[in-house]
């Protein structure tokens, strides 16, 4: 018999939250029930793929008889509300930054460290370190890895509504939140800058991708961009490793990886199309011209599916199977 779940998602009319509830219905998770909170409480229902989804109060009490907690809201809600969760819920998967860099909090990509699992608090990472790492894993199967450059390019659903809206309304010339129009032009940073010069962004994939694979030793560079493209992130990823590069290997393992596909040379890849992906795109895979023991690739996910909802879903499930081979 199959054991049934109680789910809360916090913030489950956000980005994230809502298309969070649309993967584990399409993928039929074992749930009795899916409660969501928001900012406001309203207590309305929520109809996603003509399931009604009841809405709860965020407070003290929503997060009784739950197994799994997904908090899908800002850093702030996570602060606030993730110690309380912890102590009455099953299992809580945070989406936000909050406690990433906590040495007692695990930050896991199941195809990558889900046995680093030695908490009922699990972090999500980052959506552009998810779609990177998910690539990365592959090609330390055969080479290791010494050294990585990334650069991202971060559509607006990234900043999450607000940034959406923005998008929206520099189409018709308004612009609310930055200087100039965001449909024509990129921003140059994504979240403040410290006294590193680096951005917060920059950071997050700077030492979550050192923390995933438990490497502390791994030289990290990134430049974080946002551009305006509703949905989807690319990221070019610049990489040294321990021998001479043999594309054709690197082309083979993206082939036979569940989570990649691979685009050929004279197929541009184009953000829209790995929208509503669970996969991450892979192309443009090229040895440096100069450093015969280095290469370059470009991928593209849907970054609320790959870099969001689709791992803590992921996270759960694994957890699930874990559980059901120990009984």
């Amino acid at each position: 018999m199959t054991n049934l779940y109680n789910v809360l998602v916090v913030g489950g009319t956000g980005l994230v939250g809502k298309k969070l509830i649309e993967i584990l219905i399409e993928n039929n998770f074992p749930f009795n029930r899916i409660r969501y909170t928001k900012s406001e409480y309203s207590s309305r229902s929520l109809i996603i793929k003509n399931i009604e989804i009841e809405e709860v109060e965020l407070n003290n009490y929503c997060f009784d008889d739950i197994d799994f907690c997904f908090l899908c809201s800002t850093s702030e809600v996570s602060s606030k509300w993730g110690n309380v969760a912890k102590a009455k819920c099953k299992y809580v998967i945070d989406n936000s930054s909050t406690f990433r860099m906590d040495n007692n909090v695990p930050l896991i990509i199941p195809e990558i460290n889900f046995e680093s699992i030695n908490s009922s608090f699990i972090s999500n990472p980052n959506c552009s370190t998810i779609q990177s790492l998910l690539v990365l894993n592959e090609i330390k199967k055969i080479y290791k890895i010494n050294k990585i450059i990334y650069s991202t390019y971060q559509s607006c659903s990234g900043g999450g509504k607000e940034e959406l809206i923005e998008l929206s309304k520099s189409y018709d010339k308004v612009s609310s939140i930055y200087s100039e129009l965001l449909c024509d032009t990129c921003i140059s940073q994504i979240g403040e800058i410290n006294d590193t010069r680096f951005s917060l962004e920059e950071l997050k994939m700077i030492n979550e991708t050192k923390k995933i694979f438990n490497d502390y030793t791994l030289e990290v560079h990134a430049s974080c961009i946002r551009v305006p493209v509703s949905y989807c992130h690319g990221v070019f990823i610049y990489l040294e490793v321990d021998k001479e590069v043999d594309v054709n290997k690197i082309i083979n393992l993206i082939k036979n990886s569940e989570r990649l596909e691979y685009k050929k040379d004279n197929e541009i890849l184009y953000f829209q199309e790995a929208y509503q992906k669970d996969k991450v795109l892979v192309g443009r895979i090229k040895k440096d011209l100069t450093n015969p023991k280095a290469f370059s690739l470009f991928c593209v996910a849907d970054n609320l599916r790959v870099g969001a909802a689709f791992n803590a879903y992921n996270i759960a499930l694994h957890l699930i199977r874990r559980n059901n081979e120990k009984n």
